[in-house]
């Protein structure tokens, strides 16, 4: 569930690889034109409270400028990989219309929601913002998978995400001061960036980032008003 606990976990679970520099390094987050990865995927798009965002990224972007940001539009809570992004994607018009049916059914089970931010942890790859949802997207995840297994559907996502927190920064090279740079992550911890009441998700084909240049929206997928 996405809890305090689950947070505190990714982040112990990851500094001992940061403080010794073994970050998990992502080259192409800087370089989009020789980024190739396409995939298709169920997502909140975020509304973060732009001016709390906006200090985030000045200060640790002044401690490791070297680092790739995602500019505050790309924000996205992903909530189902349908096909994980990969090289070599091909669009699949009879796949795409399957998903967004399974999507759309999936989400109207799924009662609209708040979602809250608040604080940031660092797992081994990446910066998160901490989003909180009293579990609604473990239970909708639930609900795509037995439609998937229902439809014979091949499952392709990346891994059973339990939270639903929103990637902020990716680690792009090594970084230059690890310590001062927890510490200042670590002065977020209880920051509050704002909540928002959920009523639709969009899939989305779209690139590793969620880059606005490189997304095509298939479709919304509203979900059951209270």
């Amino acid at each position: 569930m996405s809890s305090a606990k689950l947070y505190r976990s990714i982040a112990a679970n990851s500094r001992s690889s940061l403080l010794k520099n073994q970050a998990g390094l992502d080259k192409l987050a800087k370089n989009p034109a020789d980024d190739s990865r396409r995939g298709i995927s169920l997502i909140l798009p975020v509304r973060l409270n732009g001016e709390a965002y906006g200090v985030l990224v000045d200060a640790l972007s002044r401690i490791e400028p070297g680092q790739y940001f995602y500019p505050i539009g790309d924000l996205h809570v992903t909530i189902f990989d349908f096909v994980k992004a990969k090289d070599g994607f091909l669009v699949d018009m009879a796949s795409e219309a399957n998903f967004l049916d399974i999507a759309r059914r999936a989400c109207a089970e799924t009662t609209a929601f708040e979602l809250r931010f608040t604080g940031i942890v660092c797992s081994a790859e990446a910066s998160l913002i901490a989003g909180y949802d009293g579990d609604a997207l473990i239970d909708l995840r639930g609900r795509i998978r037995r439609a998937l297994e229902a439809a014979e559907i091949s499952n392709d996502e990346r891994y059973r995400s339990l939270s639903s927190h929103a990637t902020f920064m990716r680690f792009s090279e090594k970084f230059r001061s690890t310590k001062r740079f927890l510490v200042a992550t670590d002065s977020y911890a209880l920051r509050d960036f704002g909540s928002m009441q959920v009523h639709f998700a969009e899939l989305v084909e779209h690139d590793w980032y969620n880059r606005a240049i490189s997304r095509r929206v298939l479709g919304s997928c509203e979900f059951r008003q209270r």
